[in-house]
């Protein structure tokens, strides 16, 4: 439901859906725990071509747990309502789940200041393909665009292009791996 819908509904909502919600922030959960360990991978690559004393690379570092934590609060908030629903009053309930479903900033802030410390990174010092850099100067712009939007779609505009982005960093990053880091890694 909507952050401004009525206390009963809300309440209903989660008495309905608290497995598949309580499956879902599970999942989110592992999501932020993964984004910090992608930010780390990220942070080495970036930190290896800017050298020292590697201030860009630790802020687009910052960003990525800015992010995870941002991440883990707005699913914490909704495993807390899908948990506690019945057990606490209808108003708790109402207030976790307004805070699960508005509680965005962190996340959105953290991902904007790792996009553009990466930019800055792939830009300045080659630490990745210069077409990445430009793409991840556009997927910034996104993130600043959709919050005139309204919550909803700004949050489903975010998570869709941090994902996408992602996953091209992913596969250049390991692409670029050397056969000797690719042959040292535990498999």
């Amino acid at each position: 439901p909507d952050a401004d819908a009525a206390t009963q509904d809300v309440v209903r909502f989660y008495a309905e859906n608290d497995a598949r919600l309580l499956t879902a922030t599970v999942i989110g959960g592992l999501a932020a725990a993964f984004l910090s360990w992608f930010g780390g991978s990220v942070f080495a690559t970036l930190r290896s071509a800017e050298g020292e004393p590697g201030r860009v690379s630790a802020i687009a570092f910052g960003g990525f747990l800015l992010a995870a934590a941002g991440l883990t609060m707005f699913f914490g908030f909704v495993f807390a309502a899908a948990q506690t629903v019945g057990d606490v009053p209808a108003e708790v309930t109402q207030t976790l789940a307004v805070l699960g479903a508005l509680f965005f900033a962190p996340f959105a802030v953290g991902v904007l200041v790792a996009l553009l410390a990466s930019a800055i990174a792939i830009l300045q010092h080659g630490a990745l393909p210069r077409w990445l850099g430009h793409v991840t100067i556009l997927t910034a712009v996104v993130f600043v665009i959709p919050a005139g939007l309204g919550p909803a779609i700004a949050i489903v505009v975010w998570f869709l292009a941090a994902t996408v982005w992602i996953l091209i960093v992913s596969v250049v990053v390991f692409l670029r791996q050397t056969p000797t880091e690719k042959a040292s890694s535990p498999r």
